[in-house]
């Protein structure tokens, strides 16, 4: 046993841990049974997120190979599923960074407000676009835009709030 297997660690009680732990020794077998027991999950999670089966068995693939070149790095301070899902999570999110910034959205302007996004009056759509705003989905609008936008939004069309 190692120095860390023999100490009181409460995560060296999770299979996976151990598995990873000897992973980070070198043993293959433990790596695949890893990549075996967590793909499936990922690919679903990431078939969600990206929408695309393809994207998301890319993805896996991704997280795999990180995971694989962490291995001498890694410590057991918690699940090891806690620490897979981390590095699944931000690789997701840097992902859709990635597509988020080739995509090209064109919005046709309302003539009632000048350099508006015309999103139909529904709220829903409303509220889509504004998050997508908020969150740098649309990156062609100047702060000063989408100000007036999420104003709008706040108050309504009649200048009273909702």
């Amino acid at each position: 046993m190692k120095q860390t297997e023999t100490t009181d660690n409460p995560y060296l009680r999770d299979p996976d841990v151990r598995l990873m732990l000897r992973a980070k020794d070198g043993d293959q077998t433990a790596f695949t049974r890893l990549v075996s027991g967590y793909q499936d999950r990922l690919v679903g999670v990431f078939s969600h997120v990206l929408g695309s089966k393809e994207s998301a068995e890319d993805l896996t693939q991704d997280v795999f190979l990180r995971v694989y070149r962490a291995r001498h790095g890694y410590e057991p301070t918690a699940k090891f599923s806690t620490w897979l899902f981390r590095i699944a999570n931000n690789a997701a999110k840097n992902r859709l960074r990635q597509q988020g910034v080739r995509k090209e959205v064109e919005l046709p302007v309302q003539d009632s407000a000048p350099g508006l996004p015309q999103v139909g009056g529904s709220p829903l759509a409303e509220s889509l676009l504004a998050s997508s705003l908020l969150l740098g989905g649309v990156q062609l609008l100047s702060i000063g835009i989408v100000g007036q936008y999420l104003g709008r939004l706040l108050l309504g069309a009649n200048g009273k709030p909702q």
